[in-house]
């Protein structure tokens, strides 16, 4: 427990440091654009391609695996948009990055330093699988639902569109890289992946800052929206992550990432994609901070009870 604490901890300060610094006008606006812009374009890209290319690429197919991951993405995703179109008639893309924020989660630096403190580097593969997951199906999928909604167009027009664009995707780009670096059994020179480790250290404090920052500026009316739409979420996703591993059959080692990645909270990338588009934008704030809270709750506990349905996945005591 403390393991984890010590973990989660920083991430809570990190995001109540952006809040202070933007509730005390330190920083302002132009400070969180250039933040957001910084991490899509170079941060989040570095995690993909070093992830990839530190990864035999023998070891990154597993069908049941991404098709457990990609098919409880999807549900979620898809029965979160239904509900914010029904009952708040909420946009087309509003829903949209509102189901983005329910189904995308942090995997890549609260979940992966987790799973490497309780598991070890076994986890590495699978989870590099499902950064490609996201870089090659479900970012171009956001990206046709929002991109639908803003072109009087066919639907196969958009969807080439959305190819396009997440084709040229820095995520997509970086990905694709790293998977042909470590194909061909490239090795980088060390001062270059000095520099690549030096830039993807650079995710968290940023993410969180820019998070803190947009989350100084939200008014009450919706943080008492996003509270309830982050506790419903959070008790749902991980249920939802124990009955798909059952329902696949999943070995130990992929059961407990799957249970872990929807207990995390919200991925800081639908903030960036919400600032992108300009819509859900104080809202993709508040529910990354207020997951992150929850999380406190859903790791620990879904940790616990992964440990003791297959205790010898563990390297340490839960």
């Amino acid at each position: 427990m403390l393991t984890i604490l010590s973990v989660l901890i920083p991430v809570v300060l990190l995001v109540a440091l952006g809040w202070f610094l933007g509730w005390r006008k330190i920083f302002d606006e132009s400070v969180s654009n250039g933040l957001n812009l910084f991490l899509l374009n170079v941060s989040i890209p570095a995690i993909f391609f070093y992830a990839t290319y530190k990864i035999d690429i023998s070891n990154l197919l597993n069908p049941r695996f991404i098709a457990a991951y990609i098919l409880l993405f999807f549900i979620v995703f898809i029965a979160t948009y239904i509900i914010f179109r029904v009952g708040p008639k909420r946009s087309h893309v509003q829903s949209t990055l509102a189901a983005n924020c329910s189904a995308v989660t942090n995997f890549g630096f609260v979940g992966l330093p987790i799973l490497l403190l309780v598991i070890g580097r076994s986890i590495l593969p699978s989870m590099a699988i499902l950064m490609i997951c996201y870089a090659a199906i479900i970012l171009p999928c956001c990206i046709f639902m929002l991109e639908w909604d803003s072109q009087n167009q066919s639907a196969s027009a958009t969807a080439f569109n959305a190819f396009k664009k997440s084709i040229r995707h820095p995520f997509v780009i970086f990905t694709l890289l790293g998977i042909l670096c470590s194909a061909l059994h490239i090795k980088l020179p060390v001062f270059l992946v000095n520099f690549i480790q030096y830039v993807e250290n650079t995710l968290t404090p940023c993410a969180l800052i820019a998070v803190g920052l947009e989350l100084s500026s939200a008014k009450l009316k919706e943080l008492e929206e996003i509270a309830v739409f982050s506790i419903i979420m959070m008790i749902v996703r991980p249920i939802l992550g124990f009955l798909i591993v059952f329902l696949f059959h999943l070995k130990p080692l992929y059961a407990t990432i799957i249970i872990l990645t929807f207990a995390l909270p919200t991925g800081k990338t639908c903030f960036v994609l919400a600032k992108t588009y300009n819509h859900y934008v104080k809202e993709s704030s508040g529910i990354i901070s207020l997951t992150t809270l929850l999380s406190f709750i859903t790791i620990p506990l879904s940790l616990i009870i992964c440990y003791h349905l297959w205790p010898t996945t563990f390297v340490v005591r839960v």
